[in-house]
């Protein structure tokens, strides 16, 4: 119940953080192509038009566009005691056709020891797409 209420309370202030539009949410990672998909076991949200997952080794953030509609897609990320901020998401800006990508270069940033709340989104520039937000997964960081 308590993840549940953070989660609730989380996506709220993300929606206020992002959805003001006081900084943009490019500011993020930009993913890389790569062939395959998140390793077995990776903490995953994959019901909506942008998918996402997390790889505690390496600190990796996948995303994938699900949904062929010009917008892209986008993991927006934080962790316990650490409010939402444009600079922590990993954006695919590849599209459908290129599968899944991932931001690697996040290890000085998601703390150790610490549980990670991620969200996938359809994103059209620095704005969520009207129902383009997935499920939000919670889980630890090592």
């Amino acid at each position: 119940m308590l993840k549940r209420i953070g989660a609730v309370v989380g996506g709220a202030l993300l929606l206020a953080a992002v959805g003001a539009g006081t900084a943009s949410a490019e500011a993020g990672h930009q993913a890389v192509n790569v062939s395959g998909g998140p390793p077995a076991g990776a903490a995953c949200s994959t019901d909506g038009w942008a998918q996402g997952c997390y790889v505690a080794k390496g600190d990796q953030i996948w995303v994938k566009d699900a949904k062929e509609d010009g917008h892209h897609a986008a993991v927006i990320f934080w962790w316990h005691g650490q409010g939402s901020k444009p600079e922590l998401s990993c954006h695919d800006h590849h599209g459908t056709a290129a599968g899944w990508t991932v931001c690697k270069d996040l290890a000085d940033i998601i703390p150790e020891h610490s549980t990670l709340t991620f969200w996938p989104m359809t994103m059209e520039g620095d704005q969520i797409v009207p129902n383009g937000a997935s499920p939000q997964v919670i889980t630890p960081t090592s």
